[in-house]
């Protein structure tokens, strides 16, 4: 299995285009994690003595190096007096000892409100010392975290990656953390669904969500006020067939000339966002069962979800094709050339955060043809490992950057999406910039993991593969063909699992 992530992770490495992203860092499409982050080396430690500025809520006038001791515990104070979780819990611990904590971070944000974080840590539980193994990015993280568990070497805590999350419970690596909740009074409808469900196993609960994430449409209001289009509702009313008159409506498109055409839509295409989405709500199936399945079993009505994603680009023409979209060099949508894009929500903290020069809001993504609403998403979690050394000190630092103020510091900050309900109720719904964030509130009630079991991450890279090339090839591989490699290259991966 350690060879297989090892193999994905390289498979992904090469960034394709790179786009401006917060704090100033280029950061490319590949593999971008739900935190928003990419391939790169570069190891980062945390500094909390140098005089550094304070920051706005979507990370924007930020220094490079990060924020002042004084300027972190502002935030502490004004985040401090909400501190405590659904029961009343108290914030300091009563255990001891030095815990080894390993995550990552994508950017500038990313290291502020790490930082913020472990300044109020160090406030309020001195007697637990955290040594902190921090790298720059998702890819150089899981590499990193995949060579210490073969070798014998695990930290206490570490942040995880969906795509590889349940093959690390499965094969052991993982603390159940039922007796921890227990004995804190956790519940785990502090969080919302699809994230603790998808590390519930075998009766077990092997680790708490950390990111809140699942598909929305964005659209530049100012395009829409400048066209005379209505908005997208606020409510969930819009259908598959109304994102597409809407978007037509928009689409100029001038033969060779894309910095003079206009699109009416973008979609982030590929699993886990725009296609398994789509194919739920076409009512298709993706594999036989959501746990442990055996099979990858696409049918007729998620073929033809998929057909309606690619007709978007290549029979309507409502969207860019990857030729125009290199042309630009960066976004359409971003260059306020494409009404609407159909994406996940991290995008309101990478690739929309620089945005100054229109408005652009949220609306849900549609819902199928006969009015299924359906969202798939990639949760990132927070897990303790059973051959940590102080599992006792690990729990409280896993709960703090859970459901406490390390996780409402990464929501004021960074504008992270939490998956702690009270936390992105009393934080993230009152960030900046002003968009409709209740549409990504009310989608995580029915968002989920596409499915559960071994081999998720190499799965995902084998069916991706023939879908993205009928998404972008121009006609050159056929949905249905892509639909059968999909399939049976799926399956081989998950009979390899079993194994």
């Amino acid at each position: 299995m350690y060879a297989a992530v090892a193999a994905y992770i390289m498979m992904f490495a090469p960034a394709r285009a790179a786009r401006q992203e917060p704090g100033g860092q280029l950061e490319g499409d590949a593999l971008m994690s739900t935190d928003g982050s990419v391939g790169g080396t570069e190891r980062l430690e945390l500094e909390s003595g140098s005089a550094r500025r304070g920051h706005t809520s979507s990370g924007r006038g930020l220094t490079r190096r990060g924020l002042a001791l004084a300027g972190a515990s502002g935030i502490v104070a004004a985040c401090g007096s909400r501190e405590s979780g659904a029961a009343g819990k108290p914030a300091a611990s009563k255990a001891a000892g030095t815990v080894v904590f390993k995550t990552y971070l994508p950017g500038e944000p990313a290291r502020q409100a790490y930082e913020a974080a472990m300044v109020t840590w160090r406030e309020r539980n001195p007697q637990i010392k955290v040594d902190q193994d921090f790298t720059a990015d998702s890819t150089t993280h899981t590499a990193s975290l995949t060579s210490q568990l073969a070798g014998g070497t695990a930290p206490d805590l570490a942040q995880v990656e969906f795509a590889w999350s349940v093959d690390f419970a499965l094969d052991g690596k993982f603390r159940a953390l039922d007796d921890y909740m227990k004995q804190n009074r956790v519940a785990a409808d502090e969080f919302f669904p699809g994230g603790t469900d998808f590390l519930r196993l075998n009766n077990k609960q092997y680790a708490l969500p950390i990111t809140g994430h699942g598909p929305l449409l964005y659209y530049n209001r100012d395009l829409f006020q400048k066209e005379g289009v209505p908005l997208p509702p606020a409510q969930h009313t819009w259908r598959w067939n109304d994102l597409l008159t809407t978007a037509q409506r928009f689409t100029r498109r001038v033969a060779g000339k894309p910095e003079e055409s206009q699109w009416g839509l973008m979609v982030n295409f590929g699993m886990p966002y725009g296609v398994s989405s789509a194919i739920w709500q076409n009512g298709g199936a993706i594999t036989d069962t959501r746990e442990n399945p055996t099979k990858t079993a696409m049918d007729g009505k998620a073929q033809d979800a998929v057909q309606w994603l690619v007709d978007l680009r290549y029979k309507h023409q409502v969207a860019p094709t990857p030729e125009e979209e290199k042309t630009l060099g960066n976004s359409p949508f971003v260059l306020g050339k494409c009404a609407m894009w159909l994406g996940p929500s991290f995008l309101t903290y990478t690739s929309l955060a620089p945005v100054k020069d229109f408005w652009w809001d949220v609306a849900f993504a549609p819902k199928g043809p006969d009015g299924t609403a359906a969202a798939s998403t990639g949760t990132n979690h927070i897990a303790a490992f059973k051959d940590g050394k102080n599992p006792d000190a690990a729990w409280p630092l896993l709960y703090f950057f859970a459901a406490q103020e390390g996780a409402r510091l990464r929501a004021q900050i960074q504008n992270i999406p939490p998956a702690n309900r009270k936390v992105f109720e009393e934080v993230w719904m009152k960030a900046t910039p002003a968009v409709r964030r209740e549409t990504l509130r009310d989608t995580l009630a029915f968002t989920k993991d596409m499915w559960k079991g071994r081999g998720f991450g190499e799965w995902q890279a084998a069916v991706n593969a023939p879908l993205v090339r009928a998404y972008d090839g121009g006609g050159s591989v056929s949905v249905p063909a892509a639909i059968v490699e999909a399939n049976n290259q799926g399956t081989q991966v998950l009979l390899k699992q079993k194994k």
